[in-house]
């Protein structure tokens, strides 16, 4: 009880600080947001560069703009009813929504030193947070009206009072308490019954990853324990992840993400048990050694990738499977299927291979392979087979390359 009245304070006084820093950074995007509608809007109707001319009359290209003008414009934008805007001609605001107390607007009045030197000066838009508008603080953005010559003739302001603001993020931080009070209650009530769940969950949790610890990568997490929505939920999948992603790092070759020796064996090894039939696919690329003495080894590395993934889409598709067997060579396994089947696939694989135009680095590279293909015979082991393609293989390699063996 104690500790979740700690956390609920603690969780109260970091959510109402976050809530009132959420709160400004609202109104900053909506001040901001409000600004670039008046830059885009005055852009849009009066194209132009401001300028000035006798009597205080304000041109926009050759457009004279007049209060009502501006008053016309800024009630198209949509925002908040307390949102202010004002444009400047220099560093003199000639346009305004600001009202004073006593009914008046501060037309012809100058904008801060810091902000000339910054917008009008320094040519940046600026957001503040404390802008002193005839003895009211405004949060406020401004940016700089740039002319066709590059210099900057005005700017355009768009505003709230921060006391608003404030006033804002008091009722929101006042529902936040209200809220976070009921659900310590709520939580005292029900900590017995979550805690009970928790533990269990985590202890599902332990036992899974000791199991992948121990070298047992088929350990199943429950569909209640992976459905929960929170952090031991996170932790769940995080644990799956975990162990599929130490599967791969033991099943599979890093480069070419197929299959590695150890793992393509123990897979022969469980069709050899259920007496499944299989026909194996032994192929080599042509020439690999001349990609990486002409292209370099990191062409060569690309090059083994795209084999790879090309062998494995026709291996799944197909229902087999492929691993990296060594250097430039590989092993296609497909189980069920016969020499005729899977010659069918391997004509499919050397004329995609062979219609292929690698591009690394500018150079185009053609690339053919060789396959020899096997088919497992009654009683023999896997060995035998991959033994017997590899020997077609290289039959193949020695009568000019780029061709199947069977």
């Amino acid at each position: 009880m104690f500790t979740i009245i700690l956390v609920s304070s603690l969780i109260t006084i970091v959510g109402a600080s976050l809530i009132y820093d959420n709160t400004k950074k609202s109104i900053r995007n909506e001040i901001i947001s409000a600004a670039h509608t008046l830059e885009t809007l005055f852009e849009m109707k009066y194209p132009g560069d401001l300028n000035s001319s006798a009597y205080f009359i304000y041109r926009f290209g050759d457009t004279i703009v007049v209060a009502e003008d501006f008053y016309n414009l800024v009630n198209h934008i949509s925002c908040s009813e307390d949102m202010e805007f004002t444009v400047f001609y220099g560093d003199t605001r000639i346009f305004t929504t600001i009202v004073n107390p006593i009914g008046s607007t501060p037309v012809g009045t100058k904008a801060a030193d810091y902000v000339i030197k910054d917008v009008l000066t320094g040519g940046e838009e600026s957001v503040y947070d404390n802008v002193d508008i005839n003895g009211n603080i405004y949060m406020g953005c401004y940016i700089p009206i740039v002319s066709s010559d590059g210099s900057i003739s005005g700017m355009f302001f768009a505003g709230k009072p921060i006391n608003l603001a404030n006033e804002n993020a008091k009722a929101v931080i006042l529902g936040f308490v209200i809220i976070a009070a009921i659900t310590a209650a709520l939580s005292l009530a029900f900590c017995i019954i979550f805690t009970e769940r928790l533990i269990k969950d985590l202890r599902e949790i332990k036992q899974y990853i000791n199991e992948v610890a121990a070298g047992d990568f088929n350990a199943q997490l429950s569909e209640k324990a992976l459905e929960r929505d929170d952090e031991i939920g996170d932790i769940g999948h995080h644990a799956q992840i975990l162990c599929a992603n130490l599967r791969d790092m033991v099943e599979r070759d890093p480069l070419t993400m197929l299959l590695n020796r150890r793992s393509c064996r123990m897979k022969l090894d469980e069709l050899l048990e259920t007496n499944s039939g299989y026909t194996v696919i032994m192929a080599d690329i042509d020439y690999f050694k001349s990609i990486n003495d002409t292209y370099g080894h990191a062409c060569g590395d690309f090059v083994l990738k795209e084999i790879s993934a090309l062998l494995k889409s026709y291996s799944d598709k197909y229902g087999g499977f492929s691993a990296r067997w060594g250097g430039e060579e590989f092993l296609m396994v497909f189980p069920e299927k016969d020499i005729q089947e899977t010659h069918k696939i391997a004509v499919m694989v050397l004329d995609d291979t062979r219609s292929q135009r690698y591009s690394f680095e500018n150079h185009t590279i053609n690339v053919t392979m060789t396959l020899g293909i096997a088919q497992a015979e009654k009683g023999e082991t896997a060995d035998v087979t991959i033994n017997r393609a590899d020997s077609l293989l290289y039959q193949g390699k020695s009568n000019g390359r780029n061709r199947i063996v069977i």
